[in-house]
Formats: structure tokens, C-alpha cells, sequence
């Protein structure tokens, strides 16, 4: 009796191992399932500083998960913002730009980790006019630079200039600018021509072939030796005048300078375009 016993609880002790196995076929997705953790949104772009308004975009890889956002620094909530379309800097200027994200996948309670992206204050500089020309009646000319704060931004932006005609020079009065929020900064910037620029014509007869002619017809009748020696100076004269400007004309030569704004505390730079159009002899 004690041997049958034996015998049929050793049998059904190895079926145990072959009935949990098939239990756990069942039960382990289902377990995975609920266990399935909600991926951390990406912001884009990455925390820096840029010198310019951005657009923020948030992305999450689960499925159906939604999106929460906040702008302030804090740790949103399913009470936050939910993420629908990207969104500007200009939008939210508080010191510097905080933003905060978590996602809630489709399965309850699977929030995913906080998301953070810290943006910097940065500056913004605009040029008045956008065009200039010079060569043609002056040989120098002047434009205005303001610098504007952007998410509180403020410090010194030393400012300088770069892509001129060869022998030109610019600079600027006063040479930074003191930069804060709601107290732009405002400078002028000069840029003076150099030599290769305007038509270096010369008059038909230049101030000393005039005096020539008039001494040899006046004042020189009598000395015709004189007289022929200011005639060969003033052809010498008049010649390296001429070849001076061997080919006479000029043409409009228009190329873009870029202003640059460097602040002095950070590694931030923003750059403008100035199209300058400047007469260059030929």
C-alpha cells in the first residue's frame, strides 16, 4: 500500500514541472505587458545657445503615447500642456528657456522619465539699412546697428565686420554695445572705401599741364629753351597721370559683409548681412 502510494505521488510530482510551464506560456506577456515602460520623449533641438528664435519639436517612440510638456523648469504633470504642434522661443521668454517633458503611454500608469532641454539667452542685432552704396558720389558711408535682448539676455557684444573690397576698413562708434532686457544697444558702423574704388579719371588738362601752356604762351615767348623744358616736364607729368588709369571708367561692384556680434562672456556670436555696392575702377 505504502509502495502504491509512493509510486502515484511520484508520478504526479513529475507532471508539476510540465504544468508550470504551460502556466507561465500564458501568464509571462502578460506580465511583459504590464511591465512595458513608456519611452522618454526627445526635445529637439539639444540644450545650447542659439542666437536666434527656435522651434522646439518633442517626439516620443511608444505608440499612442501622449505627450506633457512644461516651459517653466518644473516636472510635468498629466495637468500640464499636452504636446500637439512645435512651438517658437519668442513665444516663452523667461531666463533663458527651461523645457520639461514626459509622455503617458497607452497602457495605464506607464509614465515615461522626465525629459529636460535648457536653452540659453542670446542677442539679436538688426542693420538700418540693409543696403549700402559708396564710390560713386562719397567715399564712405554709415549704417545703424541695434542689438536686442532675446529670453532676458544681457551682457557687452563687441561687434566687427568681415567679406569687404580689398582696401576697404569699417568701424564702430561706439565699438560694443551694452545689451539688456528692454534696453537695446545701438551703435554705427562706418565703412570707408579704399584706393581701387570710383573712377580715378583726370581732367583733359590737369593743373600743371594748364600752368605749362599758360607760361609757354605768355610767360616763356622769349626763352624757348625754358619753355620747351616745362612742355617735356608736363608731358612726363601728364603721362603717368594717364597710365595711372590705363583703363578709364568704373564699374558697380556689389558684394555682401557680414556684421558680426560676439558677446563677451560666452562662446555666442550672431551674424546680418549688409549687401555693399561700391564703384570700382576698371
Amino acid at each position: 500500500m505504502e509502495a502504491s502510494w509512493l509510486r502515484t505521488l511520484m508520478t504526479k510530482s513529475r507532471l508539476l514541472p510540465q504544468a508550470l510551464c504551460l502556466v507561465s506560456l500564458f501568464l509571462i506577456p502578460g506580465v511583459q505587458g504590464y511591465a512595458q515602460v513608456t519611452a522618454t520623449p526627445v526635445i529637439s533641438p539639444a540644450s545650447g545657445t542659439y542666437a536666434s528664435p527656435l522651434t522646439i519639436t518633442i517626439t516620443d517612440s511608444t505608440s499612442g503615447s501622449t505627450i506633457y510638456f512644461t516651459t517653466n523648469g518644473t516636472t510635468p504633470t498629466t495637468a500640464s500642456a499636452v504636446y500637439s504642434v512645435p512651438f517658437t522661443t519668442s513665444q516663452d521668454k523667461p531666463t533663458g528657456l527651461v523645457v520639461n517633458a514626459i509622455a503617458l503611454g497607452p497602457n495605464p500608469d506607464t509614465l515615461s522619465a522626465d525629459a529636460t532641454a535648457t536653452y540659453g539667452a542670446v542677442f539679436i542685432f538688426t542693420l538700418s539699412p540693409t543696403t549700402l552704396n559708396i564710390g560713386s558720389t562719397s567715399n564712405a558711408g554709415d549704417i545703424s546697428v541695434t542689438a536686442t535682448s532675446e529670453n532676458d539676455y544681457a551682457g557687452t557684444v563687441a561687434l566687427s565686420c568681415s567679406g569687404l573690397p580689398p582696401g576697404d576698413v569699417c568701424f564702430f562708434n561706439p565699438a560694443s554695445l551694452t545689451v539688456a532686457t528692454n534696453n537695446p544697444g545701438q551703435t554705427t558702423l562706418t565703412i570707408s572705401a579704399g584706393q581701387n574704388a570710383r573712377n580715378k579719371s583726370f581732367p583733359l588738362l590737369p593743373g600743371g599741364a594748364t600752368l605749362a601752356v599758360a607760361l609757354c604762351f605768355f610767360g616763356l615767348r622769349k626763352r624757348r629753351g625754358l619753355q620747351m623744358l616745362v612742355l617735356l616736364g608736363a608731358s612726363v607729368i601728364g603721362l603717368s597721370l594717364f597710365t595711372g588709369c590705363s583703363t578709364p571708367g568704373s564699374v558697380a561692384t556689389t558684394v555682401a559683409v557680414t556684421v558680426t556680434g560676439t558677446d563677451s562672456n560666452a562662446a555666442l556670436t550672431y551674424n546680418q548681412n549688409l549687401s555693399l555696392t561700391q564703384m570700382q575702377s576698371q
